[in-house]
């Protein structure tokens, strides 16, 4: 769904202090040529987020760039190709935060208090079933792994995490 707050690579050249202000150079056209801000999505401003991002707006069809529209049918048709779809994320994550946002699941829309977390079946991605998420649920494709105690950048490290959630699902 996307991150979003004070995470060790933002905050590696934005002080926190800055981070609310973040929306202002990243929904910029020069702000989207920034690796990061490709999966930034800002739950204080949406709107910015749909109108301006080049990237995760575009994947989850949150968009209405005429340049995207005839895209987001065969963006669709591609993922509901997908025979599984494993999701792993966990508490201490330490990257993606709001670290259930490895899950879909996020923040609540414009909840300045970032308190609550909506999962990814009440996700308006999920409900519109925008890029497939729903159907592949309902088909049973998808499989959720928590992994506790493990960070985003040495998950592919911990051979624990290897062995239960990564080898029992590749085919």
């Amino acid at each position: 769904m996307g991150q979003y707050g004070d995470i060790a690579s933002v905050r590696k050249y934005f002080p926190h202090a800055l981070t609310k202000f973040l929306h202002d150079l990243l929904y910029t056209k020069r702000g989207q040529l920034l690796s990061f801000s490709g999966y930034w999505m800002d739950p204080l401003h949406v709107d910015s987020y749909r109108r301006s991002s080049k990237y995760l707006a575009y994947l989850n069809n949150e968009t209405t760039a005429g340049d995207h529209v005839a895209d987001s049918f065969q963006w669709k048709s591609n993922f509901l190709r997908v025979q599984k779809l494993v999701l792993i994320g966990g508490p201490q994550d330490g990257t993606i935060n709001p670290w259930q946002s490895a899950h879909f699941g996020y923040w609540r829309d414009c909840d300045k208090a970032l308190d609550t977390i909506v999962p990814m079946q009440q996700q308006n991605v999920y409900l519109e079933d925008s890029f497939g998420l729903r159907t592949l649920d309902s088909q049973g494709k998808i499989v959720i792994i928590t992994v506790p105690n493990t960070n985003h950048t040495m998950m592919h490290r911990d051979q624990n995490v290897v062995r239960s959630a990564v080898i029992p699902h590749l085919t």
